[in-house]
């Protein structure tokens, strides 16, 4: 259960163990609209920026590499992200076919409906809408809006962007979740990830171009690039940041970040507490 919780936070759950329900068109999920010019990192905002890409990694670990445990293609194998895109794309691919003008064939039960795109070759985009859906070979119910621009439609190879907006996946005898991430495919199995999540500050901040390795309770190491809400953009290197004591935030390890000639770094303490310093550029200390 402990494992469960952690990726509902994971996965910005809106209705974490809740049923499904219809979509509707102000069901967008969770949108990040904060600054993305570089940030200018300070006393003032040295410790609200190290804090919240703190909390920022573990979203991006958890969310960019499984769909959570127990969601499954079969009742061997867990499905992760590629294998959830490839469903969906395969889903485009029976709505544009001869046949397939109604999406017969996507869903066992439930029903999902999409745009009429222009031209069905070259530079696409399609909006799925799955209400209850139940995909069809699978045991899993899909509800929510997934977007696609194709860069050129039927061919994965000249890559795509995949958006999913308050998707909610469930399985009979498991908890409902919901996926808000931003996938940017060279193809389908060379994918970078933008995931946005609401921190303990209140504020909408995102997380991409993740490279993680470790594991929430023995730490996490690597890097990505951090959007604070506010403040902007910030390059982040985490060294064995581990979860569990302090909710959302570290209960050990460091950041450092930087951000063209400013820098700083947090030290996440058992606590809860934190310390760390900071460079304008000019001038420099700590808190």
């Amino acid at each position: 259960m402990k494992a469960l919780n952690l990726l509902c936070i994971s996965f910005l759950i809106s209705a974490c163990g809740s049923g499904g329900g219809s979509p509707s068109d102000s069901d967008n999920g969770l949108t990040f609209s904060g600054s993305t010019a570089p940030a200018a990192i300070n006393e003032q905002n040295a410790e609200n920026i190290g804090t919240a890409a703190g909390e920022s990694v573990q979203q991006a670990e958890m969310s960019s590499a499984f769909v959570p445990s127990g969601i499954s293609i079969d009742h061997n194998s867990e499905i992760d992200i590629s294998e959830l895109n490839q469903l969906m794309i395969d889903n485009a691919k029976i709505a544009f076919m001869p046949s397939g003008a109604t999406l017969s064939g996507v869903c066992s039960s439930g029903s999902v409906s999409v745009n009429e795109p222009s031209q069905t070759s070259g530079p696409t985009t399609l909006i799925f809408v799955y209400s209850q859906c139940r995909l069809n070979r699978t045991n899993i119910t899909a509800t929510g809006k997934v977007t696609y621009h194709f860069n050129d439609f039927g061919n994965e190879s000249a890559g795509f962007d995949i958006s999913y907006k308050n998707f909610r996946i469930s399985q009979p005898g498991y908890q409902t979740f919901s996926i808000n991430m931003d996938i940017s495919c060279a193809n389908n199995y060379s994918c970078s990830y933008s995931t946005n999540f609401i921190g303990s500050d209140g504020h909408t901040h995102r997380i991409s171009s993740s490279s993680f390795t470790g594991h929430f309770s023995t730490g996490y190491n690597g890097s990505a690039t951090f959007y604070h809400a506010i403040h902007g953009r910030v390059s982040i290197f985490a060294s064995n940041l581990t979860y569990g004591n302090c909710g959302s935030k570290p209960d050990g390890g460091a950041i450092s970040f930087s951000s063209k000639s400013t820098s700083g770094t947090i030290s996440f303490n058992a606590d809860c507490s934190v310390s760390g310093t900071w460079n304008n550029g000019s001038v420099s200390g700590i808190f």
